[in-house]
């Protein structure tokens, strides 16, 4: 089923022919049929016409194409026409696809379906590509053959994409297809069934023109700006989907003119799933060239606003390293996520030469932050580690992990440079849960990234920090989620003086 999908997905339709003409056609009709754990079928693999025609003329009564097929949805809610739009498929294959739907309803429905995250086709294209200007051009032809749009639910998908993409003279068009004021007006305040109200799409794209056009319109409901989604996500928290100070600015002003608070406040506020806007900037964006990110740090934690600097600098770091969201996740922490940023460096720096000593209160933010830290400032690391107050602090720090259990120790091992690790193993107390510990991406722990990197020397200075000889031993027997150990590793890939120096720790009382 694999390598048929796999055929499919990259276009080789001389393989895939080759493949199938080794089953009987009750295997094939199985393969067909079958769904995987994400819930795809073979549908979700097809990326060019000739493939589709190839199974339409030899497997006529076990496969067909139409809106059913097209717009069956995965575990994530992404159909096979979704898909392909996102990863920009040639374009003759989604006007192929398209044109399978039997009427024009089939069409905006299969353009507008949206997935968990509350997106469509459109809003998934590539901004500005063949794909999407063919989707708004076809909706737009669509809509123009209604001599009379009774039910504007035809047309919120698109007015919100046009107000995420800055498109004012779309907008203004799709409003002009209204002939009541009634429906203009529930237009210009409409929302989709994720809550996505016209405000916070025009939030989301960062287009200042866009939410100009729409807080300077004459029908718009003021208070809409303020009314979150159904997540509990605001006008600001959208905001930081793009580096757009000037829309940033904007929504937070327009806050605290109407009392919500000041900018650190509101800055500072959780949506339901436990996210800040600042795990927006980070989930979105580039943070080393986010000018929104820098003005925020500059400008909604301002000296005054605060009883002294180093409440100010507190303030900041909570909101950066000090929100765990609902998925038990710091954004600025986690593998796939972690960017290193000049300005949160000096926040980090300035808030530590505040005090004398770390505060039993900021051991999880100490943590976080050496995590953030360990690959790229060695230097402000062991200043903050100079610090801790007693060897129960160190313990605590120590033991602080992302979502995914990395710990610093973990992290060092992984990536830093030999002194950074000999440092950091050199105030590691015996037998600390760390030295035992497995990160849950690939199940590897601290003495198996040393050992990849044929760092031995480092790796011998940890087993030596494990007192107890049988979990010595267990260390060294740990299978990553290969189900390897360090010695299968060494074996598979015939490294003698790796293979004898693993057997040597085995044998060492």
């Amino acid at each position: 089923v694999n390598a048929i999908f796999t055929c499919c997905l990259f276009q080789n339709l001389g393989c895939l022919k080759e493949l199938l003409s080794y089953y009987d056609a009750h295997t094939i009709e199985s393969v067909l049929s079958f769904r995987n754990n994400k819930n795809q079928s073979i549908y979700r693999y097809m990326k060019n016409v000739e493939t589709c025609k190839f199974f339409e003329k030899n497997f006529k009564t076990s496969v067909s194409f139409g809106f059913k097929q097209f717009n069956e949805l995965d575990v994530d809610g992404m159909s096979p026409f979704m898909s392909s739009v996102k990863h920009a498929v040639k374009l003759r294959f989604m006007i192929w696809m398209l044109n399978q739907c039997r009427t024009d309803s089939e069409k905006l429905k299969l353009i507008y379906n949206t997935n968990q995250d509350g997106d469509n086709a459109l809003d998934v294209a590539p901004f500005g590509s063949d794909q999407e200007l063919f989707l708004i051009k076809t909706i737009k032809a669509i809509l123009s053959t209604y001599q009379r749009i009774k039910d504007i639910t035809f047309i919120i998908p698109i007015f919100l994409h046009s107000l995420k993409t800055g498109r004012a003279s779309l907008s203004q068009f799709l409003l002009s297809l209204l002939s009541s004021s009634a429906d203009r007006t529930k237009l210009v305040n409409c929302s989709n069934s994720h809550g996505l109200s016209t405000a916070l799409a025009a939030c989301k794209g960062g287009h200042a023109t866009a939410l100009h056009f729409l807080l300077s319109h004459s029908l718009f409901e003021a208070t809409l700006l303020f009314k979150k989604d159904l997540h509990g996500r605001s006008s600001i928290h959208y905001a930081c989907y793009s580096d757009s100070i000037s829309v940033l600015h904007t929504v937070l002003r327009l806050y605290r003119e109407n009392g919500f608070g000041d900018w650190s406040q509101l800055m500072l506020q959780c949506d339901d799933l436990g996210n800040l806007p600042f795990d927006y900037m980070v989930q979105h964006t580039t943070l080393t060239v986010n000018a929104a990110f820098s003005w925020t740090l500059r400008n909604c934690f301002r000296l005054h606003q605060f009883a002294s600097k180093r409440q100010q600098k507190r303030c900041a770091l909570q909101m950066i390293f000090g929100n765990q969201n609902e998925r038990n996740q710091v954004s600025i922490v986690e593998i796939m996520l972690r960017q290193n940023h000049l300005a949160i460096t000096q926040c980090i720096k300035e808030y530590f030469d505040e005090i004398s000593s770390i505060a039993d209160d900021d051991i999880e933010l100490v943590g976080r932050i050496l995590m953030y830290l360990y690959n790229f400032n060695w230097t402000l690391s062991k200043y903050i580690v100079s610090k801790i107050k007693d060897s129960v602090q160190l313990f605590q720090i120590l033991s602080v992990e992302n979502s995914d259990k990395y710990n610093l120790l973990i992290y060092v091992c992984k990536d830093s440079a030999i002194e950074v690790i000999e440092w950091l193993l050199s105030i590691v107390p015996n037998d600390h849960p760390i030295l035992f510990s497995k990160e849950t991406v690939y199940g590897k722990t601290s003495l198996m990234y040393l050992i990849e990197r044929a760092l031995l020397f480092a790796a011998e200075k940890l087993l030596d920090k494990v007192t107890n000889r049988a979990q010595r031993l267990q260390l060294i027997e740990f299978l990553d989620f290969e189900n390897k150990s360090i010695l299968d590793d060494a074996r598979q890939q015939n490294i003698p003086n790796r293979l004898q120096w693993v057997q040597a720790q085995m044998n060492k009382n």
